[in-house]
Order: C-alpha cells, then sequence, then structure tokens
C-alpha cells in the first residue's frame, strides 16, 4: 500500500504539482501516460507498493490533470501544464557551490528554482531577471565540474552531480 494518501481529486495545477511532486518524493512516479495497474513500481518495496484501489485512483488523478483547464483531455505538448515533463523536471536535481567565498551551497530541483523565481519575478529588475535566465540555463546545460561566472563578475558557481 502506498505511503501517501491519495486526493480524491485534482482540480488545479498547483494541486498537480503538490500531488507529483508527493508521488515522486516517494519513488513512486511514473510515466503518466501509462495505466498504474500495468506499472511495477519497482523502486517501492512489495509491501508499499499501490493496491489495486490505489492504481485506480492513480489512474482517475492522472485523468483529472489531463483534463484541467488548458489540457482539455489532450496528452501533447501543447498542453498547458505536461504531467510527465513536470515529473522529469523534478527528478532532475542541481548541486551548486558558490565559489565566491559565501560558502553558498544549493540543492534544488528545476521546478524549485522554477517556483523560487515565480514568487520574486514582480519585484526584481530586467537585468536581474537576465542574470537569474543565464544561470538557468547554464544549470540546464552545465557537466559536472563546470564553472559559472555571473556578466558582473560578482557571482560564480560550480556545478556538481
Amino acid at each position: 500500500m502506498l505511503k501517501l494518501k491519495l486526493p480524491n481529486a485534482i482540480t488545479t495545477i498547483p494541486e498537480a504539482k503538490e500531488f507529483l511532486k508527493s508521488l515522486h518524493s516517494i519513488g513512486a512516479a511514473y510515466h503518466c501516460e501509462d495505466d498504474a495497474n500495468d506499472v511495477e513500481f519497482l523502486n517501492l518495496s512489495e509491501k508499499d507498493r499501490p493496491t489495486v484501489e490505489q492504481c485506480n485512483q492513480l489512474n482517475k488523478l492522472m485523468e483529472d490533470i489531463y483534463n484541467l483547464p488548458g489540457n482539455d483531455g489532450s496528452h501533447g505538448p501543447e498542453i498547458a501544464f505536461c504531467p510527465c515533463g513536470f515529473i522529469l523536471d523534478e527528478a532532475k536535481q542541481f548541486k551548486l557551490i558558490d565559489l565566491t567565498g559565501r560558502g553558498y551551497t544549493c540543492t534544488k530541483t528545476r521546478n524549485d528554482i522554477w517556483d523560487m523565481l515565480a514568487e520574486v519575478a514582480d519585484s526584481i529588475d530586467d537585468e536581474d531577471k537576465t542574470e537569474i535566465g543565464d544561470l538557468l540555463e547554464w544549470m540546464g546545460n552545465a557537466e559536472d565540474g563546470e564553472e559559472y561566472t555571473n556578466n558582473a563578475g560578482t557571482e560564480k558557481y560550480i556545478r556538481i552531480n
């Protein structure tokens, strides 16, 4: 039985994100278009795998997500919120170490970073937005050990996998 209380329904994108993050956090994320009854859930111990009832509820919740406004039952890249892409971004961890002497270390998922940016987007100027965009682009493409220095030369990071 899953160690997660499944919601009865998902009616908003924030609810979908929270649900998918919860699934990922317990190792139960799977390809959202698959029938949960057909998934083996090999990341979970046998006792922690979902029951048939839970699989049926997972299927219903995924259907709820695909029927959110802007998705309208579609399963393609043109939808407003793609649960498959969200899970893939949730699984990708970024660990950065600040090399400018402040001792800052950050381990975040791409989703966490975008959520943090959304919270402050209205309070920062265009130059800072550009700087953050450059850093995010580097994070997404950098290999282990690559370094990044901002345009002003005031911040320097190294990517660690």
